[in-house]
């Protein structure tokens, strides 16, 4: 049985998915669920992804994010921030990590946040989460919401991004 702040999450979700229509990003959206194998594949008319493969996106990439965490955010920066942690994934050798540190604005990122935002690509591993939050903690960090997207993707021998899968991750 859904909540009220589980059905507020998913109508702000979609919300956030309509953004792409207009979003100058356009094609270069992480769909992947087209089964044509390549994210950012253009599926709708002008080149822009279709809603329902970026709702998928957007729902798997905030799957573990609990509602009350999002339910006040603009669809705008709820987009934003899931293109922005794509985008850092796209490339990155198998073994290796991307972090990026930043305070996204409007002018520079297309969205904001009143935080710094701290995006960390890995391959999964027990206690990344935790082990990324005690040292910010231990530095005297404050942490204003944790989003810890589980996604499933398909690189290249080189590391380049090539599918969004849309399975859940295995244990």
């Amino acid at each position: 049985m859904q909540t009220k702040l589980d059905e507020a999450k998913a109508e702000l979700l979609e919300r956030a998915a309509r953004v792409a229509e207009n979003s100058p990003v356009g094609g270069h959206l992480p769909t992947g669920t087209t089964g044509e194998g390549t994210p950012g594949t253009p599926d709708g008319p002008d080149g822009a992804p279709d809603y329902a493969s970026v709702f998928a996106f957007l729902q798997r990439y905030y799957r573990h994010t609990a509602p009350e965490d999002l339910t006040d955010r603009d669809p705008v920066d709820v987009f934003g921030a899931a293109v922005s942690h794509y985008r850092l994934a796209e490339n990155r050798p198998q073994g290796t990590a991307n972090v990026r540190v930043h305070t996204p604005t409007v002018e520079e990122n297309g969205w904001t946040c009143s935080h710094s935002v701290v995006e960390v690509v890995t391959d999964d591993m027990p206690f990344l989460v935790d082990s990324v939050t005690n040292e910010l903690t231990r530095q005297g960090r404050g942490i204003h919401v944790v989003v810890h997207p589980q996604i499933v993707v398909r690189r290249d021998v080189a590391g380049k991004l090539v599918e969004v899968l849309a399975g859940p991750p295995t244990a």
